[in-house]
């Protein structure tokens, strides 16, 4: 793309010095932004892709498309913000050289990586890949990696084949392991396993010294010109999970590639069954066949290296790009009048509540009328109750102590909001929140709420980044934004409100309620949601000293969600007990304070 004329920025944490090809031929390389100490993510991967976001905003010139690998989720915020906030901002291609990994979990983070790339390809503005024929209908742009050096000659096949080769990631889903069993079965052959290695034997030690030593262990596919200097055959147990690009790399250096189930790469011997049996059938059918394979390796080298010409690969993505270049940014206008119901549950915080309100009234949303709900669930603090006699401006109601779930739906049925955002009587909620939740709601009808990333203030600070809303992990990891979300009232209606059983985590099981009826919601990347942190609040009250009671109640509420999960369901409980990990922002300051 560089040398077709077009300005590149490539955003990596790798070294200067291990891309100097790149700079040489005029590619800009920005390190992303370093990750900011008083924001907090469950998982790594979310937190890299909202450096990558910040990354993008911080550029001098707006780049016109971002393209980023499925794989790891890089994109997942850059493809959340041009989701939910719109704009000018930059179309997002995602790059799919394999299917995600079907790797089971062992840890909590795996489950948030299947979340965002999952999320990627849903939402992303197209999909590329290497070769045609992916299964999903929104593949877009389709080129492979081009090969900007010519390889070196291809070794002549004059005699039968008796050398096997895997190349690819070494990991639990590479497929390495049912090559070794091939491999068993072919017992006059050389066998060649290289790759990059991965910690995921099931201690989280390097895979490949759990493999046998039988193998021959090379570590890095960058010896792919040695690796493929003599006859072999590519051994490929699982097509799907292929690299592309090592599929074209080594076509292009003459390798004759069987590989195991369906593939729409022009240079493979595919065997539709992929047991080890019949894979390796086909390497003894075809290994003494020498003519035939010589014929095939030629062909392939000849016809990759006409695919892969830079120049080819160039104008297919510049076709894509431009494209998506010329669609009108989308504009964010609300097609009707909304009515925006803030409702403040009040109990004994009549220091705070006037500033609720007051953050509620100064709420900016075109669009949208704002009334402001009180719900005063029987205070017995005298200073509280003359506060909320004296509020002007707010529609008021008074009951019985019910709890903040009763309240809340007190609050819900004495509003008349087509919209309903819940605001605890001592948070508050920034002035462009309801606008900016507002326009995500009118542009997508599939979501039915939107919520936000949290800053605490008081006790302590800093931000909690919600990654969003991951089934799996809810019934006992919270990993959707906290307290304060702009809900679609039909929504609260279709699940019936808040569970007045639960004093505390009410939020949470909504939000598993609202996902198990099919009602989605979304996370605006950014802190637009202000938690009071001080000594009198629920959290320290009640909730630290009864959350192991509250989390055994939504996951004896929630089992259908953690049932099919089974053996995975243990692995990742035993993985945060190991790990002693503590969520809560709260315990880990009391843990640390006297309070």
């Amino acid at each position: 793309m560089a040398g077709a004329g077009h300005q590149v920025v490539v955003i990596t944490e790798s070294s200067a010095e291990s891309l100097t090809s790149l700079a040489d031929a005029g590619v800009v390389i920005v390190p992303p932004l370093p990750a900011d100490p008083d924001w907090r993510y469950l998982s790594p991967v979310h937190e890299y892709a909202d450096r990558v976001s910040r990354t993008l905003a911080s550029l001098d010139d707006p780049v016109d498309v971002l393209e980023a690998p499925v794989a790891g989720a890089e994109s997942f915020t850059a493809v959340r913000v041009r989701r939910l906030l719109g704009g000018r901002r930059a179309p997002v291609v995602a790059r799919l050289t394999v299917a995600p990994a079907p790797a089971p979990p062992v840890t909590f983070h795996d489950d948030i990586r299947a979340f965002a790339e999952d999320y990627v390809l849903r939402h992303c503005d197209a999909i590329s890949r290497p070769l045609g024929g992916g299964a999903r209908d929104r593949v877009r742009g389709v080129w492979p990696t081009p090969l900007t050096t010519d390889p070196p000659a291809r070794p002549t096949i004059e005699d039968p084949v008796r050398r096997i080769v895997f190349l690819g990631e070494l990991s639990r889903t590479s497929g390495v392991e049912t090559f070794l069993d091939v491999a068993d079965r072919l017992a006059s052959f050389t066998v060649v396993v290289a790759g990059h290695d991965t910690p995921t034997d099931p201690f989280g030690r390097s895979y490949a010294a759990s493999l046998r030593s039988a193998a021959t262990i090379l570590r890095d596919t960058g010896d792919l010109d040695e690796i493929l200097a003599k006859p072999a055959i590519l051994l490929v147990p699982d097509l799907s999970r292929a690299s592309a690009d090592l599929l074209d790399a080594a076509a292009a250096r003459g390798a004759v590639i069987v590989g195991g189930g369906a593939s729409a790469h022009p240079h493979v011997l595919t065997v539709p069954d992929t047991s080890p049996r019949a894979l390796a059938d086909a390497v003894l059918r075809w290994s003494d066949r020498p003519e035939e394979l010589e014929a095939w390796s030629r062909a392939a080298r000849h016809g990759t290296l006409r695919r892969c010409r830079p120049a080819a690969v160039a104008r297919s993505a510049e076709r894509l790009y431009a494209t998506l270049r010329e669609r009108p940014p989308r504009a964010r206008r609300v097609s009707r009048r909304h009515r925006v119901s803030f409702v403040i549950p009040l109990y004994n915080q009549g220091a705070f509540v006037r500033e609720a309100v007051a953050s509620a009234r100064a709420t900016r949303c075109d669009g949208a009328d704002v009334e402001i709900v009180v719900v005063d669930d029987g205070s017995t603090d005298d200073r509280t109750r003359r506060v909320f006699d004296g509020l002007d401006g707010v529609t008021k109601v008074r009951q019985r102590n019910k709890g903040l779930a009763g309240a809340r739906n007190a609050g819900i049925r004495a509003s008349s909001g087509d919209l309903v955002v819940p605001l605890d009587a001592d948070d508050l909620v920034a002035e462009s929140f309801t606008g900016k939740a507002l326009g995500a709601l009118a542009d997508d009808d599939a979501l039915a709420y939107v919520s936000c990333y949290s800053r605490n203030f008081g006790l302590f600070g800093g931000v909690l980044a919600a990654v969003g809303n991951v089934p799996g992990l809810m019934p006992f990891l919270h990993t959707d934004a906290r307290c304060t979300s702009l809900y679609r009232r039909t929504a609260l209606d279709r699940v019936g409100g808040y569970d007045e059983e639960m004093p505390a985590y009410e939020d949470w099981d909504l939000q598993i309620r609202l996902r198990k009826a099919g009602l989605l919601g979304d996370v605006i990347p950014e802190a637009l949601f202000f938690y009071r942190r001080h000594p009198g609040s629920l959290v320290h009250r009640y909730s630290n000293a009864a959350r192991v009671e509250l989390i055994q109640y939504l996951m004896r509420k929630h089992a259908d969600l953690l049932e099919p999960q089974g053996l995975d369901l243990a692995l990742k409980l035993i993985d945060l007990w190991r790990n002693k990990f503590e969520p809560s922002e709260s315990m880990r300051f009391r843990d640390t304070n006297d309070l």
